[in-house]
């Protein structure tokens, strides 16, 4: 019967041993699993960071826009505006001109 003792241990430590590598196993898989999760979460956050600088520069991309088609406007405002006061002043000169010419040729016609 002591004989058979000894031989029981070394059956019992392989039976052990599939439990502890079965649990190491499954802790190296918990584990590489929070780093596949880990390395998500950082390629979230730079995809994240990504848009939000995409976001941003197409925010200023249309400011600079607006900024550049208020300046044409502008531009375009002031121009109108200065060929309007010149057209004015031209109609002006040629009503002058028209009423210095009526203004003459009545005064011709009383002298004559």
């Amino acid at each position: 019967a002591p004989a058979a003792a000894p031989a029981a241990a070394p059956a019992a430590a392989p039976a052990a041993a599939p439990a502890e590598s079965a649990a190491a196993n499954s802790s190296r898989t918990n584990i590489t699993l929070d780093v596949y999760e880990a390395k998500d979460d950082e390629s979230m956050t730079h995809a994240h960071r990504a848009r939000t600088k995409a976001t941003r520069v197409l925010a200023e991309s249309d400011t600079l826009q607006a900024k550049s088609a208020a300046s044409v406007a502008d531009a375009l405002g002031d121009d109108a505006e200065q060929r309007a006061q010149e057209s004015k002043a031209k109609s002006l000169t040629r009503v002058s001109a028209q009423a210095a010419e009526e203004h003459r040729e009545a005064r011709e016609e009383h002298r004559e």
